[in-house]
C-alpha cells in the first residue's frame, strides 16, 4: 500500500499530509466538545484527501522529471494549492471573513510570516489556533 503512495506525485503528498495534519484540530475539537469545529475538519480533511488519492491514482503511471525548473514550479504550486486548501475550515468556522482573507491568513501561517486578518482573535474557536500553529509548524518544515 506505501508503495502506491510513493509513486504519487510530490504535491499529491504534501496535500495528503496536510489532510493528515487536519486530524489534530479534528481531535483538539471532539475533546473540547465542539462538534462544529470538529465536523469542519473532519469533513474538509476527508473530501481534500479523497481528491488527492483519486489524482494520485491517475498521475501514478507518469513519470517525474526532477530537473531544477520542474522542482521549482513543484514548490510554487504546493505554495499555491496548499494554502487554497488549509483555508478551506478556516472559512468554514469563520464566517465573519472571506475567503480570501482565509486563504491569505494560511499562506502567513505556511510562510511562518505571522500577519493575521482575523477581526477580534478571543472570538475564533480553539481549533483555528491549533490550526494556524500547525500549518506554520508544516510550512518551516516545508
Amino acid at each position: 500500500m506505501l508503495s502506491v503512495f510513493g509513486r504519487f506525485p510530490p504535491t499529491v503528498n504534501l496535500v495528503l499530509i496536510a489532510c493528515l495534519l487536519m486530524q489534530a484540530p479534528l481531535a483538539h475539537s471532539v475533546w473540547l466538545e465542539d462538534w462544529r469545529a470538529a465536523r469542519a475538519f473532519f469533513y474538509h480533511s476527508a473530501f481534500f484527501a479523497v481528491i488527492a488519492i483519486m489524482v494520485g491514482l491517475a498521475l501514478s503511471a507518469r513519470q517525474f522529471r526532477a530537473s531544477p525548473t520542474s522542482m521549482i514550479l513543484r514548490l510554487l504550486l504546493a505554495y499555491a494549492l496548499l494554502p487554497a486548501i488549509m483555508a478551506a475550515p478556516v472559512n468554514y468556522l469563520v464566517p465573519s471573513i472571506t475567503y480570501g482573507q482565509a486563504y491569505f491568513e494560511m499562506m502567513s501561517s505556511l510562510t511562518t510570516t505571522g500577519a493575521t486578518l482575523l477581526p477580534d482573535p478571543t472570538t475564533v474557536p480553539d481549533a483555528i489556533h491549533l490550526w494556524r500553529a500547525i500549518c506554520g509548524w508544516a510550512g518551516g518544515l516545508l
